[in-house]
């Protein structure tokens, strides 16, 4: 689940002319790098409240934020090298949105598997992680869009049935 530049890159690809025309010609990934590029000049930012197991934070000025379970994004991007399924935690990555050098050095760590050693890539863990924001804000989950000003995920060990 992604707040920011990933939903922004994500909502403005889905549906967008570009899209159609590079799919017919087999070149609709790059619809995700077009809108990747267009999304790091943006300067819009992420204001909102973290409750990680009852512990608060205030994460203000963000401009990518990512709850997951797992350890790639859609595209292959690691998201975190110790992301797991298989664990009760999930990992919240997260950076601020600083100036354009800032952002595409915090995006190319990511690109480059370089998380744990950016300064400026910032990682956090938990069971219980409830995400509030005073205004409705754009977030993506495996691929599709919505909008929530709050969202509560908690942990839930259930069988597989096959």
């Amino acid at each position: 689940m992604d707040f920011g530049f990933a939903a922004q890159v994500i909502n403005g690809s889905t549906n967008s002319i570009l899209k159609k025309i590079l799919n017919k010609v087999k070149l609709g990934k790059l619809t995700y790098l077009f809108f990747g590029i267009k999304t790091l000049f943006s300067k819009q930012a992420i204001n909102l409240e973290l409750t990680l197991d009852e512990k608060s934070y205030q994460l203000d000025n963000l401009f990518f934020i990512s709850v997951a379970n797992s350890l790639y994004f859609g595209g292959g991007i690691m998201i975190w090298p110790t992301a797991s399924a298989k664990k009760k935690e999930v990992d919240i990555v997260y950076f601020k949105n600083g100036n354009f050098y800032q952002r595409l050095q915090s995006l190319l760590a990511l690109l480059t598997k370089r998380h744990e050693s950016s300064h400026t890539i910032q990682h956090l863990t938990g069971v219980d992680v409830v995400l509030k924001s005073k205004e409705k804000l754009l977030l993506q989950i495996d691929g599709e869009i919505c909008t929530a000003n709050e969202v509560t995920l908690t942990y839930q060990e259930r069988s597989m049935y096959l």
